[in-house]
């Protein structure tokens, strides 16, 4: 028994000692990782926190706004690892190891300036078409169809195949509308989620809000070939952004009763979720759809409530064109 704590004590000892000598190069591995990103991106990045023992470094890009005020226009992230006797890709060659093992590996800059393009790209082309930009929070993901090679050790955070369509080939230089035509065949829509605000709690906006779910799945599979969403996440509130945010977001707390402390409470009243890559079809399309009940504590299918017969008399010719 006591030579068995006396190992693990050992164990511990070494473990601590191995974070320490990590750590104790975090000033060399931000430099690297600023230095490779603004070189490679042409920026001139700062260095915001450092984490995962100093091996990963998190950048931001600003923009100035005045002689002494800037504006953040995104984070991304580099990720350093040993590369020397391990299978981890060196991003970053032609510049000496850090203590003759540690170098860049990857990183997520070229997905964050491309993606806000591919955003802005289907705001514009499609969702503004049935509400104000102003009035919805939408974000989304897009990955490599089918990579050859799961996530691994080549590549921090990625899997080879999806590292390669964002942080390679200069390709966040691309239009989205490039970008997209040049991967068509090679990427899937991985999740879309749209908060919708500002609407109020009546018949002719949930129609509204199916038909324009049912047409932006439509919308989003076109984009590839693979023809593939893994998940779809539409909510529709009577609130403001604020208000939202100010309540807890999608799910709050709230107290009904002495009996019933802290009962969630749903800030919106309309869900769209299809987390199951399946076709929305309109014969189908009510089993996605749910509503909240008056005071917001439980949700049930459409069918199950009183907009049903008015929302489906609405969407009869619209969806079945």
């Amino acid at each position: 028994m006591k030579k068995t704590l006396l190992s693990i004590i050992a164990f511990m000892i070494l473990l601590q000692s191995g974070y320490s000598f990590v750590w104790s190069y975090t000033g060399q591995f931000q430099d690297m990782a600023k230095n490779y990103a603004d070189k490679k991106y042409g920026e001139d990045f700062k260095v915001e926190e450092s984490y995962d023992n100093g091996l990963t470094v998190v950048l931001g890009d600003y923009k100035s706004t005045s002689w002494f005020t800037s504006k953040k226009l995104y984070e991304c992230r580099v990720f350093l690892s040993r590369v020397v006797g391990t299978q981890g890709i060196n991003a970053n060659p032609t510049v000496p190891n850090i203590a003759d093992e540690f170098n860049v590996n990857s990183d997520t800059c070229g997905e964050n300036i491309l993606m806000p393009k591919v955003k802005k790209y289907i705001e514009t082309n499609f969702i503004s078409d049935y509400y104000d930009l102003s009035k919805i929070d939408f974000s989304i993901k897009i990955k490599y169809n089918n990579p050859k090679y799961p996530y691994g050790n080549e590549r921090l955070f990625y899997d080879t195949d999806t590292y390669e369509i964002f942080n390679q080939d200069n390709n966040w230089k691309l239009s989205a509308k490039d970008w997209l035509a040049k991967y068509k065949n090679k990427i899937q829509i991985d999740r879309v989620s749209i908060n919708i605000y500002e609407q109020p709690e009546n018949a002719e906006n949930i129609a509204k809000a199916m038909k324009f779910g049912y047409e932006l799945d439509n919308y989003l599979r076109s984009l590839t070939t693979s023809h593939k969403i893994n998940g779809i996440y539409i909510y529709m509130t009577d609130l403001t952004s604020q208000e939202m945010q100010k309540k807890g977001g999608l799910v709050g707390k709230i107290n009904f009763s002495k009996e019933h402390l802290n009962d969630s409470r749903f800030n919106f009243y309309f869900s769209l979720n299809d987390s199951f890559n399946i076709n929305i079809s309109p014969q189908k399309y009510y089993k996605y759809i749910s509503i909240t009940n008056s005071n917001r504590s439980n949700m049930s299918f459409i069918k199950e409530t009183k907009y049903y017969q008015p929302v489906k008399k609405i969407l009869e010719s619209k969806l079945s064109k």
